[in-house]
């Protein structure tokens, strides 16, 4: 397992057990079912970068792409419900 993998699982289980102590009904469960995107991303990115083909909305998709820019993209989602956090206390 990578330091990538590692990291991203350790934040998502830190963002699910924050949710939890904080007890906002089932909002753990929205926060981890967001958190799937950014950790494919991160743990994929080389093979979702390597796509060609039909993506969505029937968009033909010619070029592939470099995967450490899918793992960036995956990591500033994957930052962006602590920034809130942070900025909303």
């Amino acid at each position: 397992m990578t330091w990538n993998r590692s990291l991203s699982l350790i934040v998502t289980i830190a963002y699910v057990l924050f949710f939890i102590i904080d007890g906002s009904k089932n909002l753990w469960l929205i926060m981890l079912a967001f958190l799937m995107l950014p950790l494919m991303c991160i743990w994929f990115g080389d093979e979702l970068g390597d796509f060609i083909g039909l993506g969505p909305h029937l968009i033909y998709i010619s070029n592939s792409s470099p995967g450490i820019s899918i793992q960036i993209i995956g990591w500033v989602l994957l930052l962006m419900p602590g920034a809130v956090l942070y900025l909303w206390r």
